[in-house]
């Protein structure tokens, strides 16, 4: 990430942290709760057990090829015609995830923020964001994310700690919810709330 004097490990770690952070925290309320019922709260940490798997792999790749991002590793490993259609897959999957992403983003905020508001409005806010980001540039946009992973975590405790009078813990129970299978299952599905990891792969 370095080696050409743009941006450090630690900018991308501050950057994947907070995309990680925003989606598991807020990751479709509704759609959680009409699917598994109220076992939401503790499928995420399934979910995380089973990226941790991906992320150890992606450790290992990066210990194995430490000068090279994900897409030399594939062309080093398969062959220029085989990585390139890895890489090629990558991409599309790394795309998937922004129009997947973008369809979450409005269902959150119409939930946390703006119920009244028309999703038309809440997604050309988003585009709108994008489109600055993308003008932006990826350097500037992770050493940002450094100098502002403190406040955006600072705000994340300060919403749960605003929104605390609202909890109630009754609603924790059953443990077990009503299908433990389900939770499990929905769990390791989405398990890819935590796929910005492989941007560590890609611009290592």
């Amino acid at each position: 990430m370095n080696k050409d004097g743009k941006f450090g490990p630690n900018e991308a770690i501050w950057m994947t942290i907070i995309a990680i952070t925003i989606k598991a925290s807020f990751s479709g309320p509704s759609n959680l709760a009409g699917f598994i019922g109220n076992t939401g709260w503790y499928m995420i940490y399934i979910s995380a057990a089973v990226a941790l798997l991906g992320f150890a792999f992606i450790y290992l790749v990066l210990k194995r090829f430490p000068e090279n991002n994900i897409s030399e590793v594939f062309e080093l490993t398969f062959g220029r015609v085989v990585g390139f259609i890895f890489s090629g897959i990558l991409a599309m999957y790394l795309l998937w995830t922004a129009f997947s992403g973008a369809g979450e983003f409005v269902q959150i905020i119409k939930v946390y923020n703006f119920p009244l508001s028309p999703k038309v409005y809440i997604t050309a806010i988003y585009m709108i964001g994008v489109l600055v980001m993308s003008l932006l540039g990826l350097e500037n946009i992770a050493r940002f994310t450094k100098v502002t992973i403190y406040f955006t975590m600072t705000g994340f405790v300060v919403i749960y700690i605003l929104g605390s009078q609202n909890f109630n813990t009754n609603n924790l129970f059953p443990i077990l919810g009503n299908d433990l299978g389900k939770t499990v299952t929905t769990g390791i599905v989405r398990s890819s709330i935590f796929g910005e990891v492989i941007l560590l792969a890609v611009f290592a």
